[in-house]
Order: C-alpha cells, then structure tokens, then sequence
C-alpha cells in the first residue's frame, strides 16, 4: 500500500468499512497496551514474556481471540480467530529480523487457510500476503513512531482487524486485499499520467 494511497485516498475510498467510534476506542486501548510494553519490555525480554505480556494483549486489542499457541523452534505461533478469521501470529525475538519469519509464516498462513499472517517482534508488527507469497509483499508498523501520530494509529486499527483480514469466500476478497488492490490501481494511474 503506497503512502500516498494511505494519506490521500485509504479513508476516502474506504471509509464506510470502518467504524469511527470503534477506531477512536481502538486508539485508546493500543496506546494504553503500548505504554506497558514500553514500561516492562525491550532487547533482553524473552521471547515467551512478549507472548504473555505483549503480543497476546495487541491480537486481543485488535479484536481477535486467541485460541491456540505453540513454541516452534525460537518462536512462538499464535492463532487468532474471530468468526469467519483464521490468521497466525508469529511473535519473534525482539530485536529478530522480521524477513528471518518469512517461510514460517507462509507455512502458517496455508495451514490456517489464511491469506494473510501477522509477525510480531517487539517494536514491529507486520502483516505479511501468504496469497501472494512469491511476491514478498507486506505492510510493517514501527509501534513506537505509528502509536504516536493520530493518522497511522487509525491505518493500523483500521488494517489489522478481524474485520479487515476476513476472507468470506477467498483471501482476495478480504478488505484489506481489496484495498491494496486499489492501492495497486492508483499506482499503475500514477506510473501512466507520468508517462504521458
């Protein structure tokens, strides 16, 4: 998703998906969820204390529920359900490169039949396209610079809900696919009126 896309047109073109008054609630609880990773956690903090205390308290702010968790190697997996949403979370040594993840969550995100999959690592949160594996597409939040402007705060609501990863019937028809998709559109516009 092009910046430009997220400034001028994600509200606009999507607005009616999302629920102001949820966002605005949405807002609060990922500040106050933030500012207790920020006040017990960092580099040294395992990677089972980030579970616990960080990244199963981020899924349940985001709205999902957590109904399974298992240790694989040096992560932990996480599934997140909510009605017709299956995603992995992936939670990850703090400091870990996130890319390091990259086969996992693919994995995981063809065995929960998922077209997307969350990686978390302390201070990022990504959100990976398993539908689009090859292409190596994905859309990361920096926390501490997203939790403090307004206007990313409202993106990372918006984006990584269940509501917005749902695939009723196919990955592509999940909100957030069909707003990279014109995400994509507007670009290809973009690269043609330069051309012109």
């Amino acid at each position: 998703i092009s910046t430009d896309f997220l400034e001028r047109l994600l509200f606009r073109q999507f607005g009616a998906s999302f629920d102001e008054l949820e966002g605005a609630a949405a807002r609060k609880r990922l500040a106050s969820w933030w500012r207790t990773v920020e006040a017990r956690h960092g580099p040294a903090s395992s990677v089972r204390a980030l579970l616990d205390e960080a990244a199963t308290p981020l899924a349940e702010t985001l709205g999902f529920h957590v109904t399974r968790i298992e240790r694989a190697d040096d992560l932990f997996v996480v599934s997140l359900t909510r009605e017709q949403c299956a995603v992995p979370l992936l939670v990850v040594p703090w400091h870990s490169p996130l890319e390091a993840a990259w086969r996992p969550a693919l994995r995981r995100g063809l065995l929960h039949q998922s077209g997307w999959c969350l990686v978390y690592g302390g201070w990022r949160l990504r959100v990976l396209d398993v539908a689009h594996g090859h292409a190596r597409r994905y859309l990361e939040f920096d926390l501490p610079l997203v939790l403090g402007d307004d206007t990313a705060v409202s993106v990372l609501s918006a984006l990584v809900t269940p509501e917005a990863l749902e695939c009723p019937t196919t990955p592509a028809d999940s909100l957030l696919a069909r707003i990279v998709s014109a995400s994509d559109q507007q670009g290809v516009r973009v690269c043609s009126a330069l051309r012109s």
